[in-house]
């Protein structure tokens, strides 16, 4: 039986400037090291290196984790004890596509296009497979309600791939909701089967307002997303988000959830698609974009740096932060 590699860090290791921590926690722990908790809003736990500019059955519950397997068991004669080195393949970075399913997507060809991603990103990690190593990957749309369409999972072992399909309306509550109880549920399970895990990143695609009570969504954005470090309440395993938004989107709302959005080198981006882009053309751009931040930071945790790569925004699409006040 082999046995999973220690995760505590490398003798002396620092975080790199610009670069986040993993959660590095063995199973069972109940808190984050002290040198790897640094105060919310001031300092993210997980700081991001950042840089400026097949088919699923619909209406199931969610299954359990895909088997992942155990990491890579420790090197021969290696210690077990707080000293020992830790396997870089060990260490895994969840990445989710919160996708809005809601009919203007359907009536735009957007949604269409979306089905794009997936293929996409499979061909990219196939050029490279020891990027597979480092990263995990899952689908959720939102429409009326949220629903997870693929399970966080290695995407090369897939058989098939999940196919978005319209429906009503744009729950920005649903969403935030399901995300919130989905990585709790991922984070938990990889770290008991022996991985680091990385703060998750989200990328978040709509072309439209929140149909909630801003009230409602707002509430759960913020369940998704407060963590307060001195008490420790809140969500230890909030996500960085980053809102990609299409034609008829409200830009100003997508600002709001832009996570974290502060300070200026850990905060995340909001992705704009110009105006004289289709819904199709832009939704090409974007998962360009998404493609590219997810194999650059696979390759930068190979290499071993941490914590999400933003794209830099291309022709047709550009990138805001959650100050910049062009909007108005």
């Amino acid at each position: 039986m082999t046995q999973a590699p220690p995760t505590s860090p490398l003798p002396g290791e620092e975080p790199l400037p610009g670069v986040s921590p993993a959660y590095g926690v063995p199973a069972g722990s109940p808190d984050l090291t002290t040198a790897q908790e640094q105060a919310h809003g001031q300092a993210d736990p997980m700081t991001p290196q950042a840089t400026t500019p097949g088919q699923a059955t619909f209406g199931v519950p969610a299954s359990p984790v895909p088997p992942l397997g155990p990491p890579p068991a420790a090197a021969p004669g290696a210690s077990s004890g707080s000293d020992a080195p830790q396997d870089d393949k060990a260490k895994l970075l969840p990445f989710y596509l919160v996708c809005d399913v809601s009919y203007s997507m359907v009536e735009s060809g957007a949604l269409e296009e979306c089905n794009r991603i997936l293929p996409s990103l499979v061909q990219a990690l196939e050029k490279d497979p020891i990027i597979c190593d480092k990263v995990r990957f899952g689908v959720v749309d939102f429409s009326d309600d949220a629903r997870v369409l693929l399970p966080l999972c290695d995407l090369l072992e897939q058989t098939s791939l999940p196919n978005l399909v319209g429906r009503k309306n744009t729950s920005y509550k649903a969403a935030f909701d399901l995300l919130k109880a989905e990585i709790e549920r991922n984070v938990t399970q990889l770290k008991a089967d022996g991985y680091q895990v990385h703060r998750p990143a989200v990328f978040f695609l709509s072309d439209g307002a929140p149909t909630d009570p801003p009230a409602e969504w707002t509430a759960s954005f913020e369940a998704l997303t407060a963590y307060d470090k001195a008490s420790g309440t809140g969500n230890r395993m909030y996500p960085n988000i980053i809102p990609f938004g299409l034609q008829g989107c409200d830009p100003q709302v997508l600002q709001q959830v832009i996570y974290p959005k502060n300070p200026p080198e850990r905060a995340m981006r909001l992705f704009l698609a110009e105006q004289d882009q289709t819904p199709a053309s832009a939704v090409t751009k974007m998962a360009k974009l998404l493609v590219a931040s997810v194999i650059q930071s696979g390759s930068g945790l190979a290499a071993g740096g941490t914590g999400i790569v933003l794209p830099k925004a291309e022709d047709g699409v550009k990138s805001f932060s959650a100050d910049d006040d062009v909007f108005l």
